[in-house]
């Protein structure tokens, strides 16, 4: 009898299943039976089913017509033959001791069930993965122990779910434990774990980890919005379970409510907007009468949700004109809601309009805008002539000098991190600020990952949510294609009202729209009378595929800007007929603050190493660039390895898998820090063939990488063959290897070209270079400016045809700038804090003038409160910067800044009570404070003091629960320690300690990654394996990890002439950073001519320098060399 059946249900994951399977097949614990139920996919789930049967004798395949998941599972158990049953849903996938860990536990404490925590995560396009860490309970006294939960009903608050555990067979078949099987049921977990912990007495929850969770797979239950009865069914189901057995319906009434309640509220969220109305009314009938016989408990519920369950019950229809009431749908919606609705806001207007006209601040408004409102009304009666003076007056006296700091507002066609035109519109925005003492903003029109990089460049941002005007050329268009732009476009007036207000009320001079897609922004400049800048990053057609809607009319409506900017003159000529002379050539700005390596050397490594940085899409030339290397390789006997860093898609993936140079490939997924990898890099490629400007191209150029690139589009404008870089023609595998060729034969030439791009890369295309061409740009319009009086809301966008539709918004809006005043003044003294702090910043790493002058500033900021600026006063008078030092001064600010909330400021603190013994106490309770909300670096520091005894006893349990808290937010040091700790211990904490080190190994921690390497070799907590230490240990040299380098040049300087070649290599570019253990093994291979030539001069001169640095190694080999020589 195997000691586990793992029951795998299936219906079309052939995206995922290959992966469920492997991660079963790959456990730990061996004595399994792998049960795969085909519930009558119609993909190719079957093959892969096969596939894997064929290589593996566990695998059990039941297949069958499709019938749902609950008959799946159901014969899946039934065929079950092992002590213990197991899931795993196919879309998910399991660590390889998940089982093993389960069941030692299992059967060591004799248990019905044992569950695990579980990770949630989701793909990138790049194949990398996003994790986020997830416990059964917040409640930590469930875990580790032997749990009834007939006794315990605590227990029903846990997160409910089949997978993540284990249950005993005999104990299923028992109480015959089903899963509902009433067709087009869904959510059938729920079913199964009320039946499970209403009648287990012997549970058990570990506080570890082993079940991966996929949340982006967009055919799951709980992403359909049509399965709206789903959940009332599968409640129907356990009410009918729990009213079989005497007693069981009383003891579990209101916990079976408030999950059943719970699961109506998650079933609102889930659904279509047209099914939201009709499940209201069900939710209400449900519910009223076990809320009239006091079934649903108040303590049960957090006071939010037990707010809306009243309401919901009691008047249903109210609940949807408040919560769930969307105009876009109006002509759907019932005519006495519609009713109801409008009734509604306008009473809660009139309200709000009631409260505001008692205010001071509306008083004092109505005071000071007496005479220009006068003066508006007397402008309607007499018409325009005689009081234009009077009007241009007030115009300044709103605006004062018209030299005032230049204002700019920038409209963002998207909100991505990785985006080229995104990241180029950052770094602009931040020279502007920084050096041309220029204010500016980003709208976006979504939320995403840009909104962290305008964060770190404090660039002011807000979202008001728009839609772009750009097509798919083989995009269907159809009436229903037709109807959705239309919608767009309506949707997109309303926002351009939005930003049209925020033009005005915040007063921007200029309009800045980031690429051909933003249209929105340029209908809001328009009626707002602002001058427009419009930027055009790209070809469309040529490089994206894609066209704009309507496009004589699109193009009509750039060409109306005052300027357009084409990014180079591949862009300028394709436009230049067309937008005439506003178009003008200004190449994007490279932030040579991150991508300048001036000292990078290349083709001193063997094998060179090439490098893709950039979408990994047939459109952006990886797979023909895969093509030329493989012929490459067949005609040549040079090695080579090469990096691909970017968003790669299964097509790429399955690529890579199948290339004939698959061994010299190392796919790294999307990248934050790509520098990190051009240096490690000798000659990268850019092969797109219609590429608008080249961005990656001048990347690579400024890190010192020799460039390989395509001779069409903007990248021949940025390279001049043969002397920046190399070309070849497009699409010609055989020009691309004469080029691979060159470079590699003649590196001296290649490593003066390489140089020659830097420089080149530099004068011409930096950030810097491009801010002050903007700039000047911007000098040269004609700044136009409405006056503050009359047409308030631009009664030209205003058309009767939706007029109606923006009164309300304009109304509600019009109340809460009145409310919400204050706020906005706190919120732009914040930000002139943040523009004094960068200020402060750059000055510091000024001269003696500077620094004082920074001092100054921070000293004025502080005194004012802010903490900021209070952290950086400390540690300038600590360190004596801009003043005098003074301990006792810098310990009084380090405590202003963290009694103001400063986070850094109270970790600053802490470090510093914890180096003196009287001290310690206050640290101890500090960090406590700190951790108890969530601080990932907080709870690392508690851990050591647990571990330690800092401040309290040594408390090993309690460093192991922190740490392990701090280590799941992803804080690398944790992590280490963590590990570390782990492997100290038992072997089962040798098995956790595994655990750890792989996901931090995966998540990109090099410590870790080295580690996991030992790990394998040793076989600590895993079986050994020479090949994956092999492989982590290169992943930790990759990321920068001296101790795995050191630990792999002594592997290679084991190994045959070109593992030699490769250690000498390594060790030499270590040895020039100064390591002194590299140093000293880089003179022993010039001692012995291992790697390279025998050389006793600079054998000599290397171990000297290291021992020099005090590496007894290096003195004892000298002493001992030294000595025989002079006896000789």
């Amino acid at each position: 009898m195997p000691k586990i059946s793992i029951v795998l249900p299936i219906y079309n994951e052939e995206k995922y299943l290959d992966r469920a399977i492997q991660s079963v097949r790959d456990q730990s614990l061996k004595d399994i039976e792998i049960i795969c139920v085909n519930d009558g996919s119609t993909d190719r789930s079957m093959d892969i089913i096969m596939k894997h049967a064929s290589e593996d004798e566990r695998i059990i395949i039941i297949d069958k017509k499709n019938a749902g998941y609950g008959n799946s599972m159901n014969l899946g158990i039934d065929r079950a033959t092992g002590e213990y049953v197991g899931v795993v849903e196919t879309d998910d996938y399991v660590l390889p001791i998940m089982f093993e860990t389960l069941y030692n536990k299992a059967r060591e404490l004799d248990l019905d069930l044992v569950k695990s925590d579980h990770y949630k995560f989701m793909s990138n396009s790049d194949g990398g993965e996003i994790k986020e860490y997830y416990s059964l309970t917040n409640d930590r006294s469930f875990y580790n122990r032997v749990i009834n939960p007939q006794e315990e009903t605590g227990v029903f608050n846990l997160i409910m779910m089949t997978w993540s555990g284990i249950y005993k067979r005999s104990f299923l078949t028992k109480y015959d434990i089903r899963h509902n099987e009433t067709p087009g049921a869904s959510f059938q977990d729920n079913g199964f774990w009320f039946q499970v912990f209403t009648q287990a007495e012997r549970a058990y929850f570990i506080d570890k980890a082993f079940y991966m969770l996929r949340r982006d797979n967009p055919n799951s239950s709980v992403k359909s919005k049509s399965k709206v009865y789903a959940m009332s069914t599968e409640y129907d189901f356990i009410g009918n379970f729990l009213s079989k057995a005497p007693g069981r319906m009383e003891r579990y009434k209101y916990i079976y409510q408030y999950h059943r309640c719970i699961a109506y509220h998650f079933t609102l969220k889930r659904i279509s907007h047209e099914f939201v109305y009709e499940f209201l009314h069900k939710f209400s009938s449900d519910f009223k009468e076990p809320m009239e016989h006091g079934l649903l408990r108040q303590e049960d519920f957090s006071p939010l949700i037990w707010k809306y369950t009243n309401i919901i019950i009691k008047d249903p229809d109210y609940f949807y004109c408040w919560k769930h009431y969307d105009s876009r749908y109006e002509e759907n919606e019932p005519k006495d809601i519609i009713i109801k609705y409008y009734k509604m806001i306008s009473n809660n207007y009139k309200k709000e309009l009631r409260e505001i006209k008692k205010s001071n601040t509306y008083r004092i408004g109505r005071f000071f805008t007496y005479i220009p409102r006068l003066i508006s009304k007397a402008s309607k009666i007499y018409g325009e002539g005689g009081i234009k003076a009077i009007k241009t007056a007030i115009h300044i006296w709103a605006y004062g000098n018209t030299n005032r700091r230049l204002k700019v507002l920038f409209v963002a066609s998207d909100n991505n991190a990785a985006s080229g035109a995104f990241l180029s519109m950052a770094v602009l925005c931040d020279y502007l600020q920084t050096e041309h003492n220029t204010q500016v903003k980003v709208i976006l029109p979504r939320s995403g990952t840009g909104e962290a990089i305008l964060d770190d460049f404090h660039i002011g941002h807000s979202i008001i949510r728009s839609y772009d005007w750009v097509v798919g050329l083989d995009e269907k268009r159809d009436g229903a294609f037709r109807i959705k732009k239309i919608k767009e476009h309506l949707w997109n007036y309303l926002s351009a009202v939005k930003i049209g207000r925020e033009i005005r009320k915040e007063g921007f001079d200029v309009v800045h729209i980031n690429t051909t897609y933003a249209y929105v922004g340029a209908l809001s400049a328009y009626y707002a009378k602002r001058p427009v800048v419009w930027h055009l990053r790209e070809f469309l057609e040529e490089d994206q595929g894609r066209e704009i809607w309507c496009k004589e009319r699109g193009i009509e409506l750039i060409s109306d800007s005052d300027r357009i900017i084409a990014i180079s003159d591949a862009v300028y000529d394709k436009y230049k007929d067309r937008l005439g002379n506003k178009l003008i050539r200004i190449y994007n700005g490279i932030d040579a603050r991150k991508f300048h390596v001036p000292d990078h050397n290349i083709l001193v490594n063997s094998p060179p190493v090439f490098i893709f940085v950039g979408g990994l899409s047939v459109r952006k030339g990886c797979f023909f660039l895969i093509d030329a290397l493989e012929e490459y390789a067949l005609r040549s006997n040079n090695d080579f390895r090469v990096i691909f860093v970017g968003r790669g898609n299964e097509k790429f993936l399955s690529r890579i898998n199948n290339s004939s140079i698959k061994s010299k490939i190392e796919y790294v997924g999307y990248q934050k820090d790509t520098v990190s990898y051009y240096k490690q890099s000798d000659i990268a490629f850019t092969c797109s063939d219609s590429e608008a400007f080249g961005r990656i191209t001048v990347e690579a150029m400024m890190s010192g990488c020799l460039v390989i690139g395509v001779n069409s589009g903007g990248t021949r404008e940025i390279i001049s063959d043969r002397k920046t870089g190399l070309l070849y023609d497009k699409g010609n595998i055989d020009s691309i290897i004469d080029a691979i060729n060159f470079s590699l034969n003649d590196k001296d030439q290649s490593r003066e070209i390489a140089s020659a791009g830097r420089n080149h890369a530099l004068k011409n295309f930096s950030a810097e270079n491009n801010a002050n061409k903007v700039s000047d740009l911007y000098s040269g319009i004609e700044i136009r400016k409405n006056s503050p009086i009359g047409d308030k809301f631009f009664n030209a966008l205003l058309s009767p045809f939706y007029a109606l539709a923006c009164g309300i918004q304009i109304l509600y809006e019009s109340t809460n700038d009145l409310i919400s005043s204050k706020r906005r003044n706190e919120v732009m003294l914040n930000n002139k804090d943040d523009e004094k702090i960068k200020l402060i910043e750059k000055k510091m790493n000024g001269t003696v003038g500077d620094l004082k002058e920074a001092y100054r500033l921070c000293l004025e900021l502080a005194e004012n409160g802010n903490s900021k600026a209070q952290l950086m006063l400390s540690s300038m008078i600590n360190e004596g910067k801009g003043t005098d030092r003074d301990s006792k001064k810098a310990m009084m600010w380090l405590r202003s800044a963290a009694d103001g909330g400063n986070t850094k400021a109270i970790i600053s603190l802490i470090d510093v009570l914890s180096k003196s013994e009287s001290n310690q106490q206050e640290a101890y309770e500090l960090c406590k404070k700190l951790a108890e909300t969530g601080h990932d670096s907080a709870q690392y520091r508690l851990g050591l003091f647990h571990r330690d005894g800092i401040g309290t006893e040594k408390n090993p349990s309690e460093a192991k629960q922190w740490l392990q808290s701090s280590a799941k937010r992803g804080n690398k040091k944790a992590q280490n320690v963590l590990i570390a700790f782990l492997m100290e211990g038992s072997l089962e904490d040798q098995a956790a300690a595994y655990v750890e080190c792989l996901i931090a190994a995966e998540a990109g921690n090099e410590e870790a990654q080295y580690t996991l390497s030992d790990m394998y070799i040793k076989g600590i907590g895993v079986e050994k394996n020479e090949e994956k230490s092999m492989f982590w240990l290169r992943r930790s040299v990759n990321n920068g990890s001296n101790k795995a380098k050191v630990v792999l040049i002594d592997h290679l300087s084991k190994g045959d002439d070109r593992d030699l070649k490769e250690a000498y290599n390594i060790c030499l570019s270590l040895a020039e950073t100064g390591h002194l253990g590299a140093q000293y093994r880089l003179g022993l291979m010039y001692w012995n001519g291992k790697g390279i030539e025998k050389n006793i001069e600079d054998a000599t001169k290397w171990i000297t320098a290291s021992a020099n640095g005090g590496y007894e190694k290096s003195k004892a080999f000298l002493d001992r060399n030294l000595s025989k020589n002079r006896a000789g």
